[in-house]
């Protein structure tokens, strides 16, 4: 099966450029995300794409993937989980 990462993840392919974490408060967080960190995630994307469709070994691949579209200084380490589960 073929299948689209981006659009699972709902990330733009150009994008994104600010943290996809969500502040205290609830709202989407704007710190921004390092261009090296942005692209990173995306060749990851990219590879994943390539890959099979399975679920059952698809959220411990997309954890390390959410990681680098957080921002350092607040979500990276705190919502990294979150973010790959949804």
């Amino acid at each position: 099966m073929h299948w689209n990462p981006f659009a699972f993840c709902g990330i733009h392919h150009g994008g994104p450029v600010s943290c996809c974490g969500v502040t205290k408060k609830g709202e989407p967080c704007k710190n921004s995300v390092k261009f090296q960190d942005t692209k990173i995630g995306h060749e990851r994307l990219t590879t994943l794409g390539r890959e099979p469709f399975d679920l059952s070994t698809l959220q411990p691949k997309l954890y390390d993937i959410a990681r680098v579209f957080l921002c350092a200084r607040w979500h990276r380490q705190r919502q990294a989980d979150q973010v790959g589960q949804q």
